[in-house]
């Protein structure tokens, strides 16, 4: 189980390494430990849902 202060570390990392696909690897991680884990979220749990939504947006512009 990792921190919450770990997993947003990771997903700005991600976020700067300019690969979309990164930052959708650290989303599905965060979201997958919370849901396996049956614990509650942490209130700006949109701040990864955001940024899965953005990057997955960035793969379909690449490959246009």
């Amino acid at each position: 189980m990792r921190t919450y202060r770990a997993q947003k570390a990771a997903l700005t990392r991600a976020q700067n390494s300019g690969d979309p696909r990164k930052v959708v690897v650290e989303c599905n991680r965060f979201f997958d430990e919370y849901e396996n884990e049956n614990k509650p979220t942490p209130d700006n749990w949109h701040r990864w849902n955001i940024a899965a939504q953005d990057a997955e947006f960035a793969i379909q512009r690449e490959e246009f």
